[in-house]
């Protein structure tokens, strides 16, 4: 109930334009949202081109790695040697970390110095499968394999602005 010393934020003149330019936006981005993942997207719908929240993953990644010790191959644990915080699982298996060499080759350099025995090489690569509507991820029908880095550990790889390991 309002009386006539009601203060109220909205001026009376503005009160419905503002709601007009509200469900304006609402509708906006109702209409973008129904754009968001088809192919013919039109050019008005950008904010449905934001893909945090609109980018269908269309493959299944598997990051992992093996080091040589004296000859001997053995797969890395990179789960135990760099735990997730977040719920989303860990940031090498994140396409930006996943494909920039820069990264990926610091993340080989710190195996090389967390990894007990020392190893001598770290390989890491990719198996990345077709994610497809209604199977889980843990079926892996057809796999296809990358190397991502070949890591000697004898070399020593410059961090940005000096940083350390």
């Amino acid at each position: 109930m309002t009386g006539p010393d009601d203060r109220r934020t909205t001026p009376d003149a503005l009160r419905w334009p503002a709601l007009g330019l509200l469900v304006l936006t609402f509708a906006y981005f109702g209409a973008c949202y129904r754009y968001a993942l088809s192919p013919d997207m039109p050019a008005w719908s950008y904010p449905a081109q934001w893909s945090m929240f609109t980018e269908k993953e269309t493959w299944h990644h598997d990051v992992g790695a093996q080091m040589s010790v004296d000859g001997v191959v053995s797969t890395v644990d990179l789960e135990a040697l760099f735990p997730s915080r977040w719920d989303s699982g860990p940031r090498y298996v994140r396409g930006p970390f996943r494909n920039n060499p820069r990264r990926m080759t610091t993340l080989a350099q710190a195996i090389c110095r967390r990894a007990e025995p020392k190893p001598d090489r770290v390989v890491a690569g990719d198996v990345r499968w077709r994610a497809r509507i209604g199977v889980p991820a843990s079926d892996r029908p057809v796999v296809e394999q990358r190397v991502l880095v070949d890591f000697d550990c004898d070399e020593e790889y410059p961090l940005p602005a000096g940083r350390r390991l």
